[in-house]
């Protein structure tokens, strides 16, 4: 028996889907694994490089699940446990090194053990009954022990006094310490947002990536606003105050500070479309639940009638976590991720490899991100640009806010039928 992969297109309910389709060749046979078809159908739609990464990578370790157990079922898959998907990852490394090979690189192992973690997980939350304990952190790989690749320094880590050191991809809970900094991948994005109960809570977490802002300041943002921000309207309607604007104005207060950033109106549009549904049906609880709140004065409002603040953001980020396993990353991540990208996007690459200082740069990150000490914070995003550039882990040539609209059209699809 083996398991292979294949591209498949065909339309239904009126719409017309491409991805790749998973089957069990045993002899003459061949058996199409549904739950793996429907995981691919529901997320792997909008590329079909993704669906054939993902494809791949279910594949590989299922030929691994049915040679480790010769099972002779074709619901094998159903009994792999953590263990299964931590000796998968132990493999690659030994086939590598007894090959005398860098590649798979232990950084590409770790982010195809953490797909196929996520795939269970999905087949858990859709009702198919899964042996695999998704709650533990023993599926996690010590690279440190097995990988003679893990002993290798790059060079592009930190190693002056005003640089922290920078490690790329998905980092070991091991290796986690307050030196290290680490990329959030796109598809880390995608998850986390998927992750959430509420939607409310993934779009909270787009517009942060796209603004930099707090917690603190992502609860702030009104319905209708007045004063400073008495042109903020809900997409479209906004285009009315702000007219062929890229971006518009929002003064905000966190920590105590006072400042003003700009939005961007794609990303605006983004978070509209996926959240306002849901914000109209929420606003007549909010009213009858605080009836002492300004309707127009509040924007986000969980599932229950409340308004989000920062405390819930908290909680339900670790929430969300708890459920994707041994997650690095925190909604604080999406500061990281906007100044890094922040610096990819106003200076060129040569600029970013040599470190050049760009006043006018500078000025705009303090602003957008509220931080005083900007000479510290400009050299080390300007070091996390550099290793972006390097890893060369997304498109870069892509603008940053097309880019958050894509992920959270693949990431929050499944919201509009809650």
């Amino acid at each position: 028996m083996k398991i292979e992969k294949k591209e498949v297109s065909y339309r239904s309910k009126g719409s017309d889907y491409k991805h790749h389709a998973i089957y069990l060749l045993d002899g003459t046979r061949m058996i199409l694994l549904s739950p793996f078809n429907l995981f691919l159908k529901d997320r792997a739609t909008s590329s079909i490089k993704t669906s054939e990464r993902y494809a791949g990578n279910i594949c590989t370790f299922l030929n691994f699940i049915l040679d480790r157990y010769h099972a002779d079922s074709e619901n094998f898959w159903l009994n792999a446990s953590v263990d299964d998907l931590r000796e998968w990852q132990q493999q690659q490394v030994r086939d590598r090194q007894r090959a005398g090979k860098t590649k798979p690189s232990d950084k590409t192992i770790s982010i195809n053990a953490f797909l196929i973690h996520d795939v269970y997980n999905w087949l858990k939350l859709n009702g198919f009954p899964i042996s695999m304990h998704l709650a533990t952190k023993e599926w996690v790989f010590n690279f440190k022990s097995e990988s003679m690749l893990a002993h290798v320094r790059s060079q592009i880590s930190g190693t002056t006094a005003d640089h922290s050191s920078i490690s790329a991809g998905l980092p070991r809970q091991q290796d986690v310490n307050k030196n290290d900094m680490t990329i959030m991948s796109n598809w880390d994005i995608e998850r986390l947002m998927a992750a959430y109960k509420d939607p409310v809570y993934s779009v909270c977490f787009l517009l942060a990536l796209a603004t930099g802002m707090r917690e603190e300041g992502i609860c702030k943002i009104p319905f209708i606003g007045t004063g400073e921000n008495i042109h903020i309207r809900p997409y479209p309607e906004i285009l009315n105050e702000i007219g062929d604007a890229k971006t518009f104005n929002f003064t905000v207060t966190e920590k105590n500070k006072t400042r003003n950033l700009k939005i961007n109106v794609e990303a605006w549009a983004a978070v509209c479309d996926i959240y306002l549904a849901h914000y109209y049906k929420r606003r007549k609880l909010l009213k009858k639940k605080h009836p002492e709140i300004p309707l127009d004065s509040v924007f986000f409002i969980n599932r229950t009638g409340h308004p989000v603040t920062p405390k819930m953001i908290s909680n339900m980020t670790y929430h969300a976590k708890q459920e994707l396993g041994n997650f690095p990353w925190s909604f604080h991540s999406s500061r990281s991720w906007y100044a890094t990208r922040y610096m990819i996007n106003h200076l060129s690459k040569d600029q970013i490899n040599s470190n050049h200082y760009n006043a006018a740069v500078e000025d705009g990150l303090r602003r957008q991100i509220g931080h005083s000490d900007i000479k510290t914070t400009y050299q080390h995003y300007i070091r996390m640009a550099t290793l972006a550039l390097a890893v060369q882990e997304d498109s870069l040539g892509e603008r940053i806010y097309s880019e958050l609209a894509d992920i959270s059209e693949r990431a929050t699809e499944r919201f509009f039928d809650r």
